[in-house]
């Protein structure tokens, strides 16, 4: 049996949604620029988005709610196109957790969760890595906000452990 996969990652779909490099596909940075100006009752300039998270929580989940439904219908549409010619899909979600997204994939055939579990100290090391201007006040608020790593441990099919050799477990 040949397994042929596609994939796709929701992570980068967030980041081209808010830089709008798919203009004619999903939200344009202007509507979302206006949405967020709206919902602070002032102006804002995308660049200084991080900034009003740091000082301003709720924001967070303002943005969050107001992305993740395009990410989600973005990623529903590359699944069915994928699966078209695939056998399976993988799809990089960083948030699947905490925004309990199984029930929305298993509409596209049998959903197996893999989680990559690195301890902290290299989660930290690997978001300033992609990051370099994430302020420690911004990623203490992202590390607060995710799920555990027993609770994903709890939560996937397969784990794969990257504390130095990488291992690969199934439940």
């Amino acid at each position: 049996y040949e397994i042929i996969a596609g994939d796709w990652s929701s992570d980068v779909c967030s980041s081209d949604l808010s830089q709008s490099r798919y203009a004619a596909e999903v939200m344009r940075k202007e509507k979302f620029r206006t949405a967020a100006s709206e919902y602070l009752n002032r102006d804002i300039k995308i660049k200084d988005i991080k900034l009003e998270i740091e000082n301003n929580n709720q924001f967070l989940d303002f943005i969050e709610d107001f992305v993740h439904p395009e990410v989600q219908s973005i990623r529903d549409e590359m699944i069915d196109k994928t699966l078209k010619n695939n056998n399976i899909v993988f799809v990089e979600i960083p948030l699947f957790f905490e925004k309990n997204l199984r029930n929305s994939l298993s509409k596209h055939g049998k959903v197996f969760v893999v989680s990559t579990i690195c301890g902290i100290d290299k989660q930290l090391l690997r978001a300033k890595k992609r990051d370099k201007n994430l302020s420690d006040k911004m990623l203490n608020l992202i590390i607060s906000r995710q799920t555990s790593d027993e609770d994903r441990v709890a939560g996937s099919d397969f784990i794969i452990y990257t504390y130095g050799k990488s291992i690969v477990t199934g439940k």
